[in-house]
């Protein structure tokens, strides 16, 4: 494995200097630009030295589409048939081979998001500000293995597919589809129970943005807004947790012959399909609306739903089981979503 993972980790020196640089500069620049004291004369004077622009939500930016970018960059090989074949002859294990992809690929994600953090920090330390800095480096180290999660997330929604579009736009559905249940709960008064009022919370990118927020209100010396935390966290643990053991599990059954190939994963357009419309479905009927706004928004899923299903099948020409799902889909989230409506 040790050579396998110095051969990656070489193969990939010109991307890791070229996203580091990207992300450094990126931060650095908008540091030097930036005030980090309110100061003026024509407001009220208790407003003045306050601290303003911790610039957090700019390395959050950053690790969030390192994760995105690098799970593409490292498993885009499995969508094409001569790759897969190239790296699948080699004499090494395909457990082997997905560890040290991984591995690269969290160096590919922590080097440059760390050295930008580091930077930018360097130069807010340097300047003047009212900041508490060392909730920076608490900050940096919470931070880590949310990046790390979230990275597991993405590979395995991406590798779910057989073309690099399909993966990309898997990992676009699969990162909100818990935002759909949320959203219905919410319309029916239920969701607050659970601490969690804003259904994005429940997006793969939900816990990055809330722990980056809550750092942000404690380097502006307010107080942070913590409520659902425990169940943020829990669902991003079991959802990392549970996508690395995929990945480990389904790396010998991958066949190479599949690249490529029309995606007929169980966690992509199989079953997001239905279950989108579905929950759209609901969604529409929970709260009562006119006939007109009803009937138009309708045909709008149903033209939604079609066209997904031209993207999965790559084709016009649909077969009768998909018609079958989406038309019983669309109906079945129609009819539960105006029994929710009624009863709850």
């Amino acid at each position: 494995m040790k050579r396998a993972f110095l051969y990656e980790l070489k193969r990939n020196i010109l991307p890791l200097c070229l996203f580091t640089a990207i992300a450094t500069v990126l931060y650095v620049v908008a540091a030097l630009s930036t005030d980090f004291i309110f100061s003026s004369e024509t407001v009220d004077p208790l407003l003045n030295n306050k601290p303003i622009n911790s610039l957090v939500y700019i390395p959050a930016m950053i690790l969030g589409i390192l994760c995105f970018l690098v799970s593409i960059l490292q498993f885009s090989y499995l969508m094409k048939r001569t790759s897969t074949d190239l790296w699948y002859s080699l004499p090494i294990r395909r457990e082997i081979l997905l560890l040290t992809r991984l591995s690269v690929g969290l160096i590919l994600v922590f080097v440059p998001y760390s050295v930008s953090y580091w930077a930018g920090f360097l130069v807010i330390a340097l300047s003047e500000n009212l900041f508490h800095l060392s909730y920076y480096g608490i900050l940096f180290a919470v931070s880590l293995p949310i990046g790390c999660l979230l990275f597991f997330i993405n590979v395995f929604l991406f590798t779910r597919a057989n073309s690099i579009w399909d993966g990309i736009l898997f990992i676009a559905l699969g990162s909100v589809v818990l935002m759909l249940p949320a959203i219905i709960l919410s319309q029916c008064g239920v969701n607050t129970d659970f601490g969690l009022e804003n259904p994005t919370q429940y997006c793969i990118y939900s816990p990055l943005a809330f722990t980056f927020s809550t750092f942000n209100r404690l380097l502006l010396n307010r107080k942070p807004q913590i409520q659902g935390a425990v169940i943020l966290y829990s669902l991003a643990v079991l959802e990392g947790i549970g996508s690395f053991l995929g990945l480990c599990l389904s790396a010998r059954r991958h066949k190479a012959e599949n690249a490529g190939q029309i995606s007929n994963s169980p966690f992509g357009y199989k079953v997001l399909i239905p279950v989108y419309v579905f929950l759209f479905g609901m969604l529409l009927t929970v709260q009562p609306n006119k006939i007109t706004t009803f009937f138009l928004y309708s045909m709008i899923l149903l033209a939604a739903g079609l066209t997904l299903y031209f993207v999965y099948r790559r084709t016009f020409r649909l077969r009768w089981y998909d018609l079958v799902c989406l038309g019983s889909s669309l109906a079945g989230g129609l009819l539960i979503g105006a029994l929710v409506g009624i009863f709850v």
